[in-house]
């Protein structure tokens, strides 16, 4: 990490490895470092909703997904992530339309 801080996969995969060995909580201190290392990566936004979501925090990935598409409304992937795991089924297609402009 030292050696390559801008490196978006090694981020990933050692939060990954933090949140398969239980530690959650450092697996979201790992994204956050990340997040300040490499602030408009939105692989590294998708990432830190998802353990959000995984750990039960709904709120807390809709509130992060928020913040994400504030400093990045042009991301596909994370306009992807909102609409096929955070929003409402009867939502859906009113968000793809936003999406899409």
């Amino acid at each position: 990490m030292r050696a390559v801080p801008s490196s978006v996969p090694l981020w990933l995969l050692y939060s990954r490895l933090e949140e398969r060995s239980g530690a959650v909580v450092k697996a979201r201190s790992v994204l956050d470092r990340a997040r300040q290392a490499v602030p408009k990566s939105p692989e590294l936004w998708t990432e830190v909703i998802r353990v959000e979501r995984r750990a039960g925090n709904t709120g807390q990935a809709k509130s992060l997904m928020a913040s994400a598409l504030q400093q990045m409304p042009r991301s596909g992937l994370l306009w992807a992530e909102r609409i096929l795991h955070l929003e409402a089924r009867t939502q859906r297609k009113a968000l793809i339309t936003e999406a899409i402009k």
